[in-house]
């Protein structure tokens, strides 16, 4: 099998991952000092979406917040965590333009708050630890 050489000195891959870590490790303090149910979906989201998943999380950090009140912005991470929406900041903003984070968790409804007919076994989301 043949390989492309790839130019000396031209992609730094060190250098691009350390980068990388310095700007989630930010992120993630910043939405920690916001609440650890928004740091978690902002994890989320970065964990789940390769390509634009620190900008939908730095969205979701400096967006949200500006625009609804911080506890509804907790809750509705909270309810995107639980039935498994977090994968998207658009997730947590329909929750509340929706005012769906004002209903509450139950493993009896959906994501939606509709009744659904078996209790759903959710997982706990573990954070990571930032040092």
């Amino acid at each position: 099998m043949n390989r492309i050489p790839l130019p000396q000195g031209s992609i730094d891959f060190e250098a691009d991952l350390a980068h990388e870590r310095r700007l989630k490790i930010q992120l993630l303090r910043k939405a920690r000092a916001l609440g650890p149910t928004i740091a978690a979906a902002a994890q989320h989201i970065w964990a789940h979406n390769v390509l634009y998943g620190f900008e939908e999380a730095l969205d979701l950090i400096n967006t949200l917040p500006g625009s609804y009140p911080l506890h509804r912005v907790d809750r509705a991470c909270a309810r995107a965590l639980y039935y498994g929406h977090a994968t998207t900041m658009e997730a947590v903003r329909y929750a509340l333009v929706n005012e769906l984070d004002r209903l509450p968790l139950s493993p009896y409804t959906d994501y939606y708050g509709k009744p659904h007919p078996l209790p759903l076994r959710r997982r706990p989301f573990q954070l990571s630890r930032i040092d």
